[in-house]
């Protein structure tokens, strides 16, 4: 049993812990209905005990596993290289393959992978060290193709390999590189005599030797993303967003991971490249510098949406906790119980299972013998190798880190008081909205109610309401006085009936009347005369003669005038 066999059996086999738990579980749920849930997390709680007992076996046991089976992949690819490019320089070969993850995006075991694929026919047809160059200056302009359009790496190299197996095969995949090859044959053809690459002497494709046709498709492939302008993309998006800093991060990692197994390879340097990728070499590069930004930007927006959605909120929150608030505090409170309950059964149990972890763990420590111990000293060895190698690289980049991080923090927390006060603004922004709405309301319906009694009167300039009224005024008191004359009338009459005097005039008149006569009439003159000065005189024709004629007069014509006015 190997090392990895051994630490899967130790730490995922728990056959003999689930016997004994499911017995503990039977006894427990033959207890009362009080303790069936008790018995039931307490089952549960043995199993995840023995898989945490493990957890670190497992890292560490994951780690190495990976480890040695991408170093084991590396031996293989490099070997290929060995043979496929004996003849061309093969440290450059793994030197390119090292700086794969940043100028490609790749690790190095997958440059390794793609230029053993699409070079071994490259290295048939032009030579191993003109092969090689080809077929690298296709995957790179590949590279910068698929980071520019957001394609996959590995299909297209997959179609690059095939692509350039044969002439034929040229029309049937030239789709796959929309944009920067010609659709047809023969329009690949015509643009690549146009451009130097084949010589004007070939009538058709299948005319070109495969030598000349895959340096051709290479050529072609480079210009083709030199004109789209995304020559050098894949290196410039590894340091400057988010996507390509991330694949470059993931690639470094994974050089990491195959060289602490690899005896030969440089940890110092693998370390500081993904240092490098995370923090990155220059100002604005590496993967922080390209999430911190968006992690602001991600504050700045949630604050806006908590702005906007802080009145409605408002609005709605006293409800929401009001129907709410019950549920969580029944359920928080069976939880509690549930857990007081279930605490004895489950240290029970814990109990029991004790003496078998601690048998199981013996047991397999002393199986793994020597080769725990040569194994675990060789790769620590590795490990303090290049940890003391890298230490200076990584100190600078951790201090240079924990620079940024003052400001990073101050930054969010300046976005997290800007939300607080944006929340409370909001929220009497809210308050003030919906009170001065209420106020502008009342405002215009007392602004209406003046013209509302206007309308319902009639008032306008002038008033027909009162017109209609006051113009029966003047008729009123002209039928008050015509109504009021015939007492007037009768007084008078009387008057002159008591006092009538009938004198008998001769021939001489008011002379010849005696002297006892005039004396009488003398006197009623003098006793009526004052009196009649305040009365007026009915003519025969009803015309009045006296202080009442001129008024009276005036407020018939303007009753006429009245009349006139109605019926016109």
């Amino acid at each position: 049993m190997d090392l990895f066999d051994l630490v899967a059996k130790i730490t995922l086999d728990s056959s003999e812990y689930e016997k004994g738990i499911k017995g503990a579980g039977e006894g427990i749920e033959g207890m009362s209905s009080k303790w069936a849930m008790a018995g039931k997390a307490a089952k549960i709680a043995g199993a995840a005990t023995v898989a945490a007992v493990g957890a670190s076996a497992v890292a560490v046991g994951n780690l190495a596993k990976k480890s040695i089976e991408a170093y084991s992949n590396y031996e293989q690819l490099a070997g290929g290289v060995e043979k496929i490019f004996d003849q061309a320089n093969i440290e450059q070969i793994f030197a390119d393959a090292n700086n794969a993850y940043k100028n490609l995006n790749m690790s190095a075991n997958e440059y390794l992978a793609a230029i053993n694929q699409t070079g071994a026919a490259f290295a048939q047809t032009m030579g191993d060290q003109k092969g090689y160059d080809t077929a690298k200056t296709g995957m790179q302009a590949i590279a910068d193709y698929a980071s520019g359009t957001g394609r996959n790496l590995n299909e297209l190299n997959d179609k690059y390999a095939l692509i350039t197996r044969s002439t034929s095969s040229y029309q049937s995949i030239a789709d796959q590189f929309s944009g920067i090859l010609p659709a047809t044959s023969k329009g690949f053809l015509e643009q690549a005599q146009a451009a130097g690459f084949l010589s004007d002497s070939y009538s058709k494709l299948t005319d070109v030797p495969i030598d000349e046709y895959q340096e051709a498709v290479t050529k072609m492939l480079e210009k083709g993303v030199t004109d789209m302008g995304l020559y050098g993309n894949t290196a410039k998006e590894a340091a400057t967003t988010i996507q390509g800093s991330l694949a470059m991060t993931k690639s470094a990692w994974e050089n990491l991971v195959t060289g602490l197994a690899d005896p030969n390879a440089d940890l110092g340097q693998l370390m500081d490249n993904l240092v490098v990728a995370i923090v990155g070499e220059n100002e604005g590069e590496g993967l922080l510098n390209q999430i911190i930004p968006a992690i602001e930007r991600t504050m700045e927006g949630i604050g806006e949406v908590i702005e906007q959605a802080a009145p409605i909120l408002a609005e709605h929150l006293p409800t929401l906790i009001e129907q709410v608030l019950p549920s969580l505090l029944n359920a928080a409170t069976t939880l509690i119980a549930w857990l007081v309950q279930a605490l004895p059964s489950l240290i029970s149990v814990l109990v029991q299972q004790m003496p078998m972890i601690i048998q199981t763990l013996a047991s397999a420590l002393i199986s793994l013998g020597g080769t725990l111990v040569s194994t675990g000293a060789e790769l620590i060895s590795n490990l303090a190798s290049g940890i003391a190698s890298a230490f200076d690289a990584l100190r600078e980049r951790v201090v240079s880190l924990a620079r940024k991080i003052p400001t990073a923090i101050k930054n969010g927390v300046g976005n997290l008081r800007s939300i607080g006060l944006n929340l409370i603004e909001g929220l009497w922004k809210g308050i003030k909205e919906k009170f001065d709405s209420v106020i502008a309301r009342d405002k215009a319906l007392a602004a209406k109610r003046p013209e509302t009694i206007k309308k319902v009167l009639g008032i306008a300039s002038p008033s027909k309401v009162f017109e209609e009224v006051g113009k029966w005024i003047p008729e009123g008191l002209a039928l008050g006085i015509e109504s009021n004359l015939r007492p007037v009338q009768s007084a008078a009459d009387a008057m002159v009936g008591v006092t009538a005097i009938n004198p008998t005039f001769g021939n001489t008149g008011l002379l010849g009347a005696t002297e006892g006569e005039f004396g009488r009439l003398t006197a009623i003159l003098q006793e009526w005369l004052p009196q009649m000065s305040n009365l007026d005189i009915v003519m025969d024709t009803g015309a009045l003669v006296g202080s009442l004629s001129r008024p009276i007069d005036n407020s018939l014509g303007t009753r006429q005038k009245n009349r006139e006015r109605g019926n016109a």
